[in-house]
């Protein structure tokens, strides 16, 4: 049951959007005028709020708006906090394989435990894009996957570190063909996107690098409909194909 009887979105849908705006958050306690670009946001929030909990809770928000310019600090905690008791709310209601998948900001824990959960449904092959890899894709996350899951690492000529070279070669060394890893290069920035794609059926788009992931900033995994993972298994298939390999 929904805390909000007249909701016209799906939870699914509306646990995307609120987290995708929690990642988005602009700086509410920064003094001065607000830009249109915050207005914007406040008012996708108060609308987003209001469709997850109700009358009452907008309401809440929209005093914490009107409020906003006299009392900025407070106005701001309480309208974040309102929009996290969004998220809560609506994540209940979600299945599983999409509940969590959005992490504040420092909740490292958290991005890894996320992260855990969608490398673990790999039966086959994992393939994980990233224009800016490095090590830590593998002293940190490739031991997520389930052993004998093929892992595939794909990233850019202009953003992947050095260091991921040696990286791969002590990984080799130790597991060999137990945890099979493989990692190509594309052409200099040609890569936008970060994302998981499982078994070449289910797609999770990533709000940030693995190599920063909420460190700083919140961010996310949502999981692609399937429409769109299709296109983006089929697009990074072929760029997989003329991609340099990684040689440790």
């Amino acid at each position: 049951m929904t805390s909000n009887l007249l909701r016209k979105m799906s939870a699914e849908a509306l646990y995307t959007q609120i987290g995708q705006l929690i990642e988005t958050m602009p700086d509410l306690k920064k003094p001065g005028p607000i830009s249109p670009e915050t207005h914007r946001w406040l008012g996708r929030a108060y609308a987003l709020v209001g469709e997850a909990e109700g009358v009452t809770a907008q309401i809440e928000f929209q005093t914490n708006r009107n409020n906003f310019h006299q009392y900025r600090q407070h106005s701001a905690e309480e309208m974040t906090g309102l929009l996290y008791r969004a998220l809560a709310t609506v994540e209940v209601e979600v299945p599983a394989s999409l509940a969590g998948t959005f992490i504040p900001a420092g909740n490292t824990f958290d991005a890894m435990a996320t992260a855990a959960k969608i490398f673990g449904l790999a039966k086959a092959e994992l393939l994980i894009v990233d224009p800016y890899l490095d090590e830590k894709i593998l002293t940190e996350f490739a031991l997520l996957a389930p052993a004998g899951v093929a892992l595939k690492l794909l990233c850019d000529a202009a953003g992947y570190k050095e260091i991921l070279t040696p990286a791969l070669k002590k990984w080799v060394q130790q597991y060999g063909l137990a945890r099979p890893v493989e990692i190509k290069v594309a052409s200099a920035r040609t890569l936008h996107d970060r994302l998981v794609a499982v078994d070449r059926a289910s797609v999770w788009t990533v709000g940030q690098s693995f190599n920063a992931l909420a460190v700083r900033a919140p961010t996310s995994f949502v999981k692609c409909d399937p429409e769109t993972t299709t296109l983006k298994v089929r697009a990074y298939e072929d760029i997989w194909s003329t991609a340099n390999a990684l040689i440790p």
